[in-house]
């Protein structure tokens, strides 16, 4: 996966919704990526190559910073490394390979970072973990659990609710494979 996010006085990441007929995560929002090709010598080569895949962004713009510790995700059987990169936001990026991705945002770290964005969702399995109420826009899971280390680790955290809970709305459950 890689997290871009623009350089600037108002950086933003790159954040897309998945396609609804995808077996895994239908539906949800992720961070551009996938699985690794042969061809891909590494993690990062691979999260750059979808990246541009997924979105169309220009990889001569894009800058990689470092990576995040590799996470385990059971429900996809993945193991997930996030490559953190910055570009100058300038370049058109949009939807590359719609079997794969059905839109493609730009959300501001303050948007991610506001108080009244952050809450905590609950699966119907019982799951409740970080979520983001960003307006047409519900992240949760994976990428909120991401997203929440990187606005930490960027120092646009700010303090939020933590008992506040929502459910999470249908459209971003994912169907049966979550």
């Amino acid at each position: 996966m890689l997290a871009l996010i623009s350089e600037g006085t108002l950086p933003d990441i790159v954040l897309t919704r998945r396609n609804a007929t995808l077996r895994y995560h239908a539906g949800q929002v992720s961070l551009p990526g996938g699985r690794a090709e042969t061809g891909d010598a590494t993690l990062i080569e691979t999260a750059l190559r979808e990246a541009h895949e997924e979105v169309g962004v220009d990889l001569g713009e894009v800058e990689v910073v470092g990576t995040m510790p590799t996470s385990h995700i059971a429900v996809s059987s993945a193991d997930v490394t996030t490559v953190v990169a910055s570009w100058d936001g300038t370049g058109p990026l949009g939807v590359v390979d719609p079997a794969e991705v059905a839109s493609v945002r730009r959300v501001a770290m303050a948007d991610l970072a506001d108080p009244a964005n952050r809450a905590r969702a609950r699966h119907p399995s019982g799951f409740t973990g970080p979520a983001f109420l960003i307006p047409d826009l519900f992240i949760w899971g994976f990428t909120a659990q991401l997203l929440d280390r990187l606005l930490a680790w960027g120092g646009w955290s700010q303090p939020w609710n933590r008992n506040r809970t929502v459910e999470i709305p249908q459209d971003y459950l994912g169907g049966l494979h979550g």
